[in-house]
C-alpha cells in the first residue's frame, strides 16, 4: 500500500467516525471499553497507557464517572511498578491516584503498561461515561505526556435481557475503539517507512 493511500485511510477513519484518536502514541483507555453492571453488582476496570516511548516515572490522574447516581468508583489497585501509591476517598464519583517508578520498572519502549485498576458499582439503572481528568503523567525526562483518553461507557441496568441484548450487538464505542486502534497501526506503518 502506497503511502498516499495510507494516509488517506487514516484521515478517512478520522474524519469519517468524527472521533478524537488523532494522536499516534499516549492513548489511555479503559478495559473493558464498555461496562455492564447491575445495581449493587462490581467490576474491575484496567486503566492503560498503549505505549511510554520514554519511560514513565510516574502519573497524578483522576479516574470519574460523569454521572455518579449511576455508578461509583469502590476500589483502586496500583500498578506493579508503583511506589508510593496514593488515592482519595472512596467510594466516590471521581478518584485521584498517584504514584511513581523509582525502579525504572516502565522502561522507555514499552507498550500497554498499566496505570492501575479502579472497582466499579452499580447504583442505579442508566449509562453513564467514564473519564480521566485532570492528567499528569512524566516520563523519564521529566516531560509531560499529552495523551488522549478513550472515554469509556458505563451502562447499569437491573433488566438481564437488556444487559445481555446489548453485550450481543456492537455498540458504537467498540467500533471507534477498533477504528482508532487500527489508525494508531496505520500510522505507526506510514511513519516507519
Amino acid at each position: 500500500m502506497s503511502k498516499l493511500l495510507q494516509v488517506i485511510v487514516l484521515l478517512g477513519v478520522f474524519l469519517g467516525l468524527g472521533t478524537s484518536c488523532a494522536s499516534a502514541s499516549n492513548v489511555i483507555t479503559f478495559v473493558p471499553q464498555t461496562i455492564e453492571l447491575h445495581p449493587n453488582s462490581s467490576q474491575d476496570v484496567q486503566i492503560k497507557i498503549d505505549s511510554v516511548s520514554k519511560g514513565l516515572i510516574g502519573f497524578e490522574i483522576t479516574v470519574y464517572v460523569s454521572d455518579p447516581e449511576i455508578a461509583e468508583i469502590t476500589a483502586v489497585s496500583f500498578p506493579k511498578w508503583g511506589m508510593w501509591p496514593r488515592n482519595s476517598t472512596i467510594p466516590s464519583g471521581s478518584v485521584s491516584i498517584k504514584t511513581i517508578d523509582l525502579s525504572n520498572k516502565a522502561l522507555s519502549g514499552d507498550t500497554n503498561v498499566s496505570l492501575g485498576n479502579i472497582t466499579l458499582t452499580g447504583k442505579k439503572d442508566g449509562i453513564t461515561n467514564l473519564s480521566i481528568q485532570p492528567i499528569d503523567i512524566e516520563d523519564y525526562s521529566n516531560n509531560r505526556i499529552k495523551p488522549i483518553v478513550i472515554v469509556g461507557k458505563v451502562h447499569v441496568s437491573d433488566n438481564e435481557s437488556s444487559t445481555e441484548s446489548s453485550k450481543k450487538s456492537p455498540n458504537f464505542d467498540m467500533i471507534t475503539e477498533i477504528a482508532c486502534l487500527f489508525a494508531v497501526f496505520v500510522w505507526k506503518k506510514v511513519k516507519r517507512n
